[in-house]
């Protein structure tokens, strides 16, 4: 396996100040990828002037106006076509054996039910290097699977390679056999959730189609995180308490429901006494779940069918 068989997908929008670190070391990769696109939704800045003047081998799509992340990711999935495919954020560097690392794990024959793979993954924390992920994990009391690590100094805890739930956003490795088999109505990934969990949605419903994931230590990668922590907008905290409901509405078995919701009203009210502006979200996201009742109920007898 070499990288004639990865194509990469680099969903940008007004991300001027990060495109070239990120794009660099892709193009750099011990085991180059075949074909890399940006896909772009919609830059208003200088994004793909950039990209044109400095990386005349990679292509550019452009997403139609409007397209949510997910409806974009699928996009560019259709407009790839070799048998593994990356999608690593504008934020993210790749050091130069990252695919290389990665691609020799899916290679070995007891990881062909491995249909997802990522690196560790670091970022800058209070002047500091911590992990950003090693992978998701379900557990520690989560409704939803988390980022494993995320936080921690890298003490030597997550250098072997192993199973692990899935791959968080970021630098994320899929066997494109794996995506097709996911696919409902159209859809790899979830176009209801416009830019947060996704990758989790995924994750879970690959888990529950009998596919595994993979973590590879000797992948790394690091997150630029500086331009977060600005602050919360009522539509962010709106896509995401209506996403966190969803996905869990979609894929938690039955038996699991019956405490997971209980959990999320009581996790809901807390919210709402330590932070009454916190309510709005929080209620109309319920309501934004009832009425899309019919879809989320769709999808989710698909899953809960395997």
């Amino acid at each position: 396996m070499s990288g004639e068989d990865l194509s990469v997908i680099v969903p940008t929008r007004n991300h001027r100040n990060y495109i070239r670190e990120c794009l660099k070391p892709l193009i750099l990769q011990r085991e180059a990828p075949a074909e890399i696109v940006v896909l772009d939704c919609e830059s208003k800045d200088n994004t793909l002037e950039i990209v044109g003047e400095n990386f005349p081998s990679v292509r550019v799509v452009k997403a139609p106006r409007e397209t949510g992340l997910s409806n974009a990711l699928n996009l560019g999935i259709r407009e790839t076509g070799r048998s593994f495919l990356s999608i690593v954020f504008p934020e993210v560097k790749l050091d130069k054996g990252y695919f290389q690392a990665v691609l020799a794990e899916l290679e070995k024959p007891e990881n062909a039910k491995a249909g997802i793979a990522t690196g560790k993954i670091y970022r800058m924390f209070g002047g500091h290097r911590v992990l950003d992920s090693a992978g998701l994990e379900f557990g520690g009391g989560r409704l939803l699977p988390g980022r494993r690590a995320e936080g921690e100094r890298d003490q030597g805890r997550y250098d072997e390679a192993g199973l692990v739930f899935g791959a968080p956003r970021g630098a994320a490795v899929y066997r494109r056999r794996v995506l097709e088999d996911l696919a409902e109505g159209g859809e790899i990934f979830d176009e209801s959730l416009t830019g947060v969990l996704e990758d989790v949605d995924l994750a879970w419903r690959a888990h529950r189609k009998g596919w595994s994931a993979l973590y590879v230590p000797g992948a790394t990668a690091f997150r630029d995180a500086k331009g977060e922590g600005r602050g919360t907008t009522y539509g962010d905290a709106l896509r995401w308490e209506f996403g966190r409901r969803a996905v869990l509405l979609k894929n938690a078995r039955t038996r699991s429901l019956f405490w997971s919701i209980p959990a999320l009203v009581v996790s809901d009210a807390a919210a709402m006494v330590r932070e009454p502006a916190s309510c709005i979200p929080l209620l109309f996201s319920a309501a934004l779940v009832a009425s899309r009742w019919m879809e989320i109920r769709r999808k989710r007898q698909a899953i809960q069918k395997t």
